[in-house]
C-alpha cells in the first residue's frame, strides 16, 4: 500500500520536535528565520523507508480499509483518480495543473506517470516550492521517470502564491500545515479552479505545532501510564520519558504552525466531493520518535495499539475530540458529492472553541461489558414501562433514509410524544415525553421519527426525557453501496421534481436510489392532448453526469374501476438520457415512438 504522503508529514513531524517544553515560552523568530529554518530541514536527507513497523502495521489494518471502503486504495490514489476525472472532464486543449508545496515532486511525478499510462498526455503539472535544491531533485526525477515534459518547477513560496492560470487540479499534499497565508492561498485555488476541477490534498489538521488539546491530551497520558519503561524511551532525542510531553513544533519553523485554521478554512471556501478524517489519539504511540518501540511480533504491543485505535475512534465518533489528519477531494462552483468515511463531516470534525468536545469517558471495565440485550433499560429499572427502540432498516445502505420506531410496551400508561431531535455528524437525540394516557388514546403508542440520510459508517440513536435521562440507545452500521467514486457514478443526488419554466405542464420526477438507480417518471402529453407518462428505467450512468436508458409506457386498469389483474403491462418506446450541466440544470434527450427531442430541465422551487 502506498501511503507515502502521510508518511512523509509523520517523519517530518516528528523529526522535527525541538527540545523545548511548551512551558518554557521562547520568543518568536521572525518570518526569515523561519523560512531559513525550513530550507535546512527540507534540504536534507527526506528519505522515509525508516517509519517504525507498527506505524505500517496500525495503517494496513485500520487505515488503509477506511480508504478502500470509499474506493481509494491509498491517498496518491485519489489523487490521481481526482486528477484523471477532471482531465476527461475538461474541456481545454491542454489540462493545467498545480502542486502546492511540492518539495522532491515524488507525488507529481507519479500522477504524470499515472495520467501518461491512462494514455492522457496533454497535461502539465506546475510544482511550486520554495526550496531550490529540492526542486532540482525533483526535476531529475521527471527527467528520469520520462515525465519531464509535464513538470514544471516554480520556485516560489506558497504564502505569497498568486495563480497563473485556470487549473484544472490543485494539489496541496503535506504542505497546508506549513503555510501562514492559509486565507490568500485558498482564495487563490477558489478563484482559479475550473468548475471541473478537483482540489485534493492529505493533510494534518489537529492544534498547532502538532500538539494535543487538553481532551486528547488526557487520553494520551492515560495510556502513556501503562507503558514499561522501555517504550517511552524517546528514539529522536535519546531519553526516557515518564510523563509525555506535549511538545510545540512550531517553535522554529513553520511544521503546524496553523494546522488548526486548516479545516475551517477549506469548509469555508469549498465542498467536499470525498473527505476522510482519522487518527488523534494514537499518533505519538506509531510514530518516529516512539513507534521503534513496539515490535508487530509481540502479542503485547499490537493489542496495545488495537486498544488505543479503538479509543480513538469511539471517542471521535461520538465528538469527544476531533481528528488530527485528513485526506479529501474538494470542490468549487458545484455541490460535492459528499462521501466521508465513517460518516464523519468536515463540520463535525472541526473542534470549536465555543462548542468544548465533551468530557472524554474511560473504556468500561470487563465486567460491565454485558451484551445490549441483557441490559435493563433505565425506564423499566425506574418501576415504568420499558421503551422499546428500533432503527429502520436493519442493514442500510450508504444514503438510504433511516427511521428510529420508539414505542410503549402494551399496557403501558403513558403515550409518547415527541419533544425535539438533533443530530451532530452521525449522533442522534431524540428527547421524548410521556404523557398520562387518556380514554381515546391507543395502548402502547409508538413514534416513527425521520433521521435522515447517512454516509456510510455508524449512526448512533439516544431517546431521551428531560435533558439527561437516557430511556434507550441504539446504534447501525451505514454499509457502502457497491459503486465506488468514479468516471462512471455520479457526484450529485439528482433527486427531484424536474421541468421548464418557459413550458409549464410536462416535467420529470427524478427518484435516485442509495444504490445511484434512477428512476425517472416523464410527465407529457400526447399528439391528441391528452396526458401520458413514461418511465426511463432501468438505465446505467455513462459518466458522472449522464444516465442512459430505455423508456417504457404502461397501460393498464381504469382507476375507477376494480382492479384486473393482467391488464397491467408495458412496452418500451424508446430511449432517453438525462444530462445534467450541474446539479441544478440539464438536459432531457429523447426518441420516443420515433421522434426526437432534447428539453432543457432544472429542479422545481416551491
Amino acid at each position: 500500500m502506498n501511503l507515502r504522503n502521510l508518511a512523509r508529514r509523520v517523519r517530518s513531524h516528528w523529526m522535527r520536535r525541538s527540545p523545548r517544553r511548551v512551558a518554557t515560552a521562547a520568543p518568536e523568530c521572525d518570518y526569515a528565520d523561519r523560512v531559513r529554518s525550513e530550507q535546512a530541514f527540507f534540504s536534507g536527507d527526506q528519505e522515509q523507508h525508516d517509519l517504525s513497523e507498527i506505524y505500517h502495521y496500525w495503517s494496513h489494518k485500520f487505515l488503509r480499509p477506511k480508504l478502500e471502503r470509499l474506493g481509494i486504495p491509498h491517498p496518491v490514489g485519489l489523487f490521481c483518480q481526482a486528477f484523471e476525472r477532471s482531465y476527461r472532464e475538461s474541456t481545454a486543449a491542454s489540462r493545467r495543473f498545480v502542486s502546492i508545496g511540492a518539495g522532491g515532486c515524488a507525488t507529481e511525478v507519479e500522477m504524470a506517470r499515472f495520467l501518461v499510462g491512462r494514455g492522457l498526455g496533454e497535461f502539465v503539472i506546475e510544482c511550486v516550492e520554495l526550496n531550490p535544491a529540492l526542486l532540482a531533485g525533483g526535476t531529475t526525477l521527471a527527467q528520469a521517470s520520462g515525465v519531464g515534459d509535464h513538470i514544471l518547477p516554480v520556485q516560489a513560496d506558497a504564502n505569497k502564491w498568486v495563480p497563473a492560470a485556470t487549473y484544472d487540479g490543485v494539489l496541496a499534499n503535506s504542505s497546508l500545515h506549513h503555510i501562514v497565508n492559509l486565507e490568500g492561498l485558498f482564495e487563490g485555488i477558489e478563484s482559479s479552479l475550473a468548475p471541473t476541477g478537483t482540489f485534493v490534498t492529505s493533510d494534518t489538521v489537529g492544534r498547532n505545532g502538532h500538539m494535543r488539546w487538553p481532551e486528547a491530551l488526557a487520553i494520551v497520558e492515560e495510556f502513556w501510564r501503562e507503558l514499561p519503561k522501555e517504550y517511552t524511551y524517546n528514539r529522536l532525542l535519546r531519553r526516557y520519558e515518564q510523563v509525555y510531553d506535549n511538545w510545540d513544533c512550531s517553535i522554529s519553523g513553520f511544521e503546524g504552525i496553523r494546522a488548526q485554521d486548516i479545516l475551517p478554512l477549506l469548509i469555508k471556501h469549498f465542498d467536499f466531493d470525498v473527505f476522510v478524517p482519522f487518527a488523534n489519539v494514537v499518533d505519538p504511540f506509531i510514530d518516529r520518535a516512539f513507534g521503534p518501540n513496539f515490535r508487530v511480533a509481540r502479542p503485547w504491543d499490537t493489542a496495545f495499539i488495537d486498544r488505543v485505535h479503538a479509543r480513538d475512534e469511539a471517542e471521535i465518533a461520538r465528538g469527544a475530540i476531533t481528528p488530527t489528519h485528513i485526506v479529501a477531494a474538494m470542490c468549487v462552483g458545484r455541490p460535492g458529492r459528499g462521501a466521508v468515511a465513517d460518516g464523519l463531516t468536515p463540520r463535525f470534525c472541526v473542534r470549536s472553541p465555543a462548542r468544548s468536545p465533551r468530557p472524554y469517558a474511560k473504556p468500561p471495565s470487563p465486567k460491565d461489558e454485558a451484551p445490549a440485550a441483557s441490559t435493563p433499560d433505565r425506564a423499566s429499572a425506574e418501576g415504568n414501562a420499558p421503551v422499546h427502540l428500533s432503527i429502520l432498516p436493519d442493514n442500510p445502505r450508504r444514503f438510504e433514509p433511516l427511521v428510529a420506531r420508539i414505542a410503549l410496551a402494551d399496557g403501558a400508561p403513558w403515550r409518547l410524544e415527541l419533544v425535539s431531535v438533533r443530530r451532530d455528524g452521525n449522533g442522534i437525540r431524540i428527547e421524548l415525553r410521556r404523557v398520562v394516557q387518556t380514554s381515546g388514546d391507543r395502548p402502547g403508542s409508538s413514534v416513527d421519527v425521520s433521521l435522515g440520510n447517512f454516509a456510510s459508517g455508524p449512526v448512533s440513536v439516544a431517546v431521551v426525557e428531560g435533558s439527561n435521562m437516557i430511556l434507550k440507545e441504539a446504534a447501525v452500521e451505514v454499509v457502502d453501496s457497491a459503486h465506488m467514486v468514479g468516471p462512471s457514478h455520479p457526484w450529485v443526488d439528482y433527486s427531484d421534481l424536474w421541468w421548464n419554466p418557459a413550458e409549464p405542464g410536462w416535467g420529470l420526477s427524478i427518484h435516485q436510489h442509495a444504490s445511484d438507480r434512477i428512476v425517472a417518471t416523464f410527465l407529457a402529453y400526447d399528439a391528441s392532448g391528452h396526458p401520458v407518462w413514461f418511465n426511463l428505467q432501468p438505465g446505467i450512468w455513462t459518466g458522472s453526469a449522464r444516465y442512459e436508458g430505455p423508456i417504457y409506457r404502461y397501460i393498464g386498469t381504469n382507476f375507477a374501476a376494480a382492479f384486473v389483474p393482467g391488464t397491467v403491462r408495458g412496452e418500451q418506446a424508446g430511449t432517453g438520457a438525462l444530462v445534467f450541466a450541474d446539479a441544478s440544470n440539464g438536459t432531457f434527450c429523447y426518441e420516443i415512438d420515433g421522434i426526437r427531442a432534447e428539453r432543457d430541465i432544472r429542479r422545481m422551487e416551491f
